[in-house]
């Protein structure tokens, strides 16, 4: 996960900024930013309750990603093509997590010559192309969103094609001034001289290429040679670990170090099973194919594996075979309870974690004040807070709250 700022992305931070002001009211997701106490909680829970290694990265997380990628012949799981840039050879990138959509790129592929022109560049050249694509495109570390405005992949690939001998940032910049067309957008962007052009880029491939990030024990080490250029120390162990703030490097605060500590496994794992019989929408209905299922009992199935409920039966049916595909080929089937409360809340409400839930403890309140409480005021109180509960608006330590049921 991210660590320190680059200090590189202070433009790109500053549009994030904007963006985040600027969002409509109702738009919450365009308001999300990564704080150090998300990270580092993220990397505690990741850790120690999913058993997900997890870990902070020295700054931000791509360029470590990409090197842990071709150090150990990994595929890299991502949102971000940038990776290519940092050297990935092989990546998955997510477009929809709850769709299943993402796009496999694959620079060790067979493709036919001149079918993916880029991809033909990089064969060539290797990353550089990825390097000097972005700094043209835009990146996080161009100070216009658009980078070089006016350059798109034809652009791109046109003085591409004009580059002589070695392809690097001299070169593509003599090669860009070397046309009218490019480089009246040169100029237009700020740039007058073939030299201004060649400074700008050169910035842009020297920060994809020379990364400093933590190896296993902590150390700093380079990118490029894989030397230690900073030893290890009980901060950056720290820092690694996520034990302190990811931003700054300095301790949590005692109100945050407090939230920290009551993360611990128990508080956050309940571990559910439900009755699979029991599952509406586990199975179509016997001998139905999808085209023959009615749009509710083609929701159900969707329901039942945490999809739309909204969904037209024409979208649906493909949907459906999609699954079907999937369980078939793997052989897992994982699906979620929706059987209503009374509010019409969505839950599985089979317990084997060990411990009384919340909401049966307060169910087993509720019968026995309504046996026994003459007036129902003790009643009413335990109803509006199982009502409260169901909102999501308290929590509690079901160890302490067990103790209060009634005798």
């Amino acid at each position: 996960m991210d660590g320190m700022d680059n200090p590189h992305k202070e433009c790109e931070n500053e549009r994030r900024r904007l963006r985040r002001e600027n969002a409509a009211s109702g738009d919450h997701h365009a308001k999300i930013r990564n704080t150090p106490e998300y990270l580092a909680k993220a990397a505690l829970i990741a850790t120690h309750v999913l058993n997900i290694p997890c870990f902070i990265s020295k700054e931000e997380a791509d360029p470590h990603v990409a090197y842990v990628s071709l150090s150990k012949e990994l595929v890299a799981v991502t949102g971000d093509s940038d990776l290519l840039a940092y050297g990935a050879k092989k990546i998955i990138v997510v477009q929809s997590y709850a769709r299943g959509w993402y796009r496999l790129i694959d620079l060790d592929a067979d493709a036919e010559p001149g079918q993916y022109p880029l991809f033909d560049l990089y064969l060539e050249h290797k990353a550089i192309i990825f390097q000097l694509y972005a700094a043209c495109r835009g990146c996080d570390f161009t100070k216009y969103e658009r980078g070089i405005v006016g350059i798109g992949y034809e652009k791109f690939m046109d003085i591409a094609s004009r580059v002589d001998g070695e392809f690097n940032a001299n070169s593509f910049a003599i090669a860009m001034w070397s046309s009218d067309d490019t480089r009246q957008l040169a100029v237009q962007n700020g740039m007058e001289t073939p030299e201004q052009i060649q400074i700008y880029l050169q910035g842009i491939v020297d920060i994809y290429s020379n990364a400093n990030i933590y190896d296993e024990e902590s150390n700093t080490i380079s990118t490029v040679t894989g030397e230690v250029v900073e030893a290890a120390t009980a901060t950056s162990k720290q820092h690694m670990a996520g034990s302190i703030d990811t931003k700054t490097q300095l301790p949590h605060s005692t109100e945050r170090q407090d939230q920290m500590d009551k993360l611990v496994r128990e508080n956050l794992l309940r571990k559910t099973a439900a009755n699979e019989s029991n599952i509406r929408g586990a199975h179509l209905p016997e001998d139905k194919s999808p085209e023959r299922c009615t749009v509710q009992e083609l929701r159900d199935f969707l329901i039942a594996r945490g999809g739309k409920a909204t969904i037209t039966k024409k979208n649906a049916i493909p949907e459906v075979k999609r699954f079907l595909l999937i369980e078939k080929q793997s052989g897992i089937m994982q699906l979620v309870d929706r059987n209503p409360n009374p509010n019409g809340l969505l839950y599985a409400d089979v317990d084997t974690s060990g411990k009384f839930h919340v909401r049966v403890i307060l169910d087993e309140m509720l019968k026995k004040a309504s046996q026994t409480d003459e007036y129902q005021c003790t009643y009413n109180l335990i109803r509006e807070t199982y009502q409260l509960y169901e909102q999501g608006l308290f929590v509690t330590h079901t160890t302490t709250l067990h103790e209060l049921l009634p005798n």
